[in-house]
């Protein structure tokens, strides 16, 4: 089965291959370096969509998944928050 990954932002968006955890780890480090020119994307991917927005100030929040500090980009499905790590195994098929 072909799966493709949709990065949205400001100005447009680009599709990627997602097939297996490379191309989907490629997606989610394309989906960073939008955040940090465009300041907002979101990644479709599958079924599931996140937001990602970059932080504007140092904050206590944690990922929902590890509990590690979240940094400069976050990753949002519904109301739980990951880090870049766990946002990509939460949006394996």
């Amino acid at each position: 089965m072909f799966q493709t990954a949709t990065i949205r932002f400001d100005s447009g968006s680009l599709s990627l291959p997602a097939n297996d955890p490379y191309e989907r780890e490629v997606v989610f480090e394309q989906a960073d370096s939008y955040v940090r020119r465009h300041g907002a994307a979101s990644v479709q991917l599958g079924d599931v969509e996140l937001r990602v927005t970059r932080s504007r100030r140092a904050s206590s929040a944690t990922c929902t998944r590890c509990h590690h500090p979240l940094r400069a980009v976050i990753f949002a499905v519904a109301e739980r928050r990951f880090c870049v790590r766990c946002a990509e195994h939460a949006a394996r098929p």
